[in-house]
C-alpha cells in the first residue's frame, strides 16, 4: 500500500498574544500548527475543538476555518504541499484533518528538530521530521484500509481469514505458504500482488491491529494481550507496538479510553 507524505515548503515559529482571532474562508496551501506552550480553539469542517500544547492540527487546503487564542501561545507554523489533491487523498483513506491522533513524546521531539534546525537550509531535516510525524497519524486510517482490503484470490482470501483465526499461534510465512500448498517463495509473491503487502507485514500488523483492539475494549493484562496475539513475550509485544504506534501498549490504551 502506498503512503502519500507531504512537502515542507515553509516553517516559522511565534508567539501570539491573548485574543487572537482569525477567520480563513480557504488557504492555497495545507498548514500543519504545533503546540508549544499554550492552547487555541478553533472551527473546521463543523467541528470545534481545543489544542492544547504539544499536539499538532491539520488544516487542509481549500477549506474553511477559524482560530481563536485566548492564552498566550508558542507555536510552529508548518506550509505543506501535496502533489495528490484532497479528493485523491480521501479516496485513499489518507485524509488528515484536524488534531493528529499522535503521542505527545513523538510532537515533542518533532519540536526538539524544529527548535534546533530554524535555519532554510534545514528545511530537509525538518521535512523528514513532519513525514515521520504525518505517518504515525496516518496509522489508524492505514488499520482501516487494511482490515478493509479486497482480495479476489480465493488462495489469498482464505489465507488472510487463518490468519486472523489463528493470530494467537506462532504463525511464520513458510508455515501458512505449506497449509495452502505453497512454497514460501511463491506464496510471497501471490500474497503481495492480491494484498499490496508481505504476509510476513500483513500477519505482524494482524497481531498489533488486533492488540489495540484488546487493548482498547478490554481489561485484559499487557501479558495476556502479548499471548492472545502471539507475541513471544509482553516485552516484545511492547517494544513492536510502541515502534508501530508510537506510544506504549498502556499509554495507548490510557489515551484512547480517555478520548471515547
Amino acid at each position: 500500500m502506498e503512503i502519500f507524505l507531504p512537502e515542507l515548503i515553509e516553517h516559522t515559529s511565534s508567539v501570539k498574544n491573548k485574543f487572537w482571532l482569525e477567520e480563513v474562508e480557504s488557504t492555497n496551501f495545507w498548514q500543519l500548527i504545533i503546540i508549544e506552550n499554550g492552547s487555541f480553539t478553533f472551527e473546521m469542517a463543523g467541528k470545534t475543538e481545543t489544542a492544547e500544547a504539544y499536539s499538532a492540527v491539520v488544516f487542509p487546503k481549500d477549506i474553511n476555518f477559524k482560530r481563536n487564542i485566548t492564552d498566550e501561545i508558542l507555536l510552529h507554523n508548518l506550509s505543506l504541499s501535496f502533489e495528490e489533491d484532497s479528493i485523491f487523498l480521501k479516496r485513499q483513506g489518507q485524509y488528515l484533518i484536524g488534531k493528529l491522533p499522535v503521542d505527545t513524546e513523538l510532537i515533542k521531539s518533532t519540536c526538539e528538530i524544529l527548535n534546533r534546525f530554524m535555519g532554510k537550509e534545514y528545511l530537509k531535516i525538518k521535512d523528514m521530521a513532519i513525514k515521520t510525524l504525518w505517518t504515525h497519524a496516518l496509522i489508524p486510517l492505514l488499520d482501516n484500509k487494511f482490515d478493509s482490503i479486497p482480495i479476489t484470490n480465493e488462495t489469498v482470501r482464505l489465507a488472510t481469514e487463518y490468519i486472523h483465526d489463528n493470530i494467537q499461534n506462532n504463525l511464520s510465512v513458510e508455515f501458512v505458504a505449506r497449509k495452502f500448498g505453497f512454497t514460501a517463495l511463491k506464496f510471497n509473491r501471490l500474497f503481495s500482488k492480491e494484498t499490496g503487502t508481505p504476509p510476513s507485514v500483513y500477519i505482524n500488523r494482524a497481531r498489533l491491529n488486533k492488540g489495540a483492539r484488546l487493548l482498547l475494549e478490554t481489561d485484559l493484562s499487557i501479558n495476556e494481550i502479548s499471548a492472545a496475539c502471539g507475541f513471544e513475550n509482553q516485552f516484545y509485544f511492547h517494544n513492536r507496538f510502541k515502534k508501530f504506534y508510537g506510544i506504549s501498549p498502556s499509554g495507548y490504551r490510557k489515551r484512547e479510553r480517555a478520548e471515547n
